[in-house]
């Protein structure tokens, strides 16, 4: 968003993923609007992307068995 305008996530009626633009979402907050605002997701930097470890401590290590009734 270019205008660092606040979303209201309660108000949003209609929303758009375009493969094109994949960091990028539109949405309308009223049906009568008849252009989508964008909402833009895409990383500005490397440093704040997170980071997955592969043991990261609160990650299963073992399996779990389930158990029906």
């Amino acid at each position: 968003m270019e205008n660092r305008e606040q979303v209201n996530w309660l108000k949003i009626c209609w929303i758009r993923f375009c493969k094109s633009a994949p960091y990028t979402i539109l949405y309308k907050t009223s049906m009568e609007d008849t252009e989508f605002k964008s909402l833009d997701l895409s990383p500005t930097c490397q440093e704040r992307s997170p980071k997955f470890e592969k043991n990261h401590p609160g990650a299963f290590v073992s399996r779990c068995q389930a158990y029906y009734r």
